[in-house]
């Protein structure tokens, strides 16, 4: 559950140190604001990004007072035509450079082919 990322900025570059301020913050439902991907996966991966509208429905991302959560789909059975599990992809709306982000999570997937990649 993705509760919060800053971003911060470069400011100040000073002679030994580099001061960062805070440039944005996004809380729980920010992430559903964000820019959802649902085209084909462009590393050619084995996957189905869906619309945040389908999303929703399909029960793999929700947002509340205090989480932000996404999921794949575990629950449908998948023929080897299928295009792969649905699957939320989300970018943010704004491009960063010389930033620090800073991730507060509750669960991170680990493994071989999990997020992220």
């Amino acid at each position: 559950m993705l509760r919060i990322l800053l971003v911060l900025s470069l400011a100040i570059r000073a002679s030994s140190y580099t001061v960062y301020s805070v440039k944005d913050s996004y809380l729980r439902n920010d992430f559903l604001d964000w820019d959802w991907y649902s085209s084909s996966d462009p590393t050619h991966g084995r996957v189905n990004y869906v619309t945040k509208s389908t999303a929703i429905a399909e029960n793999l991302t929700d947002a509340t007072d205090t989480t932000f959560r996404m999921r794949a789909d575990t629950k449908k059975m998948l023929s080897p035509s299928d295009p792969g599990r649905d699957s939320i992809r989300i970018s943010s709306p704004t491009a960063y450079s010389e930033s620090v982000f800073i991730l507060d999570l509750w669960h991170m997937p680990t493994g071989c082919a999990t997020w992220p990649a």
